[in-house]
């Protein structure tokens, strides 16, 4: 790997590696760390969570636990 890893590399990392597919969030002004280790890993073809934009954090868990109850993950 060419890149030092950063937190959000071993975070993403930790989360897919717990089972976690889909990511629902919120992309605010504290994202950018999330967003570079995203646009690295997928230039890498290196697997992560797919990440679902949402508008507000009511909809995140909303759409998480839709999410859960329809795949069972």
């Amino acid at each position: 790997m060419g890149a030092r890893e950063t937190v959000s590399d071993v975070f993403l990392e930790t989360l897919y590696a717990l089972g976690l597919r889909v990511l629902f969030s919120i992309i605010g002004t504290d994202y950018p760390p999330l967003v570079e280790s995203l646009a690295k890993y997928r230039a890498e073809g290196r697997p992560l969570p797919d990440v679902c934009i949402c508008p507000h954090e009511v909809t995140a868990i909303t759409a998480a636990h839709g999410y859960a109850l329809a795949t069972g993950q």
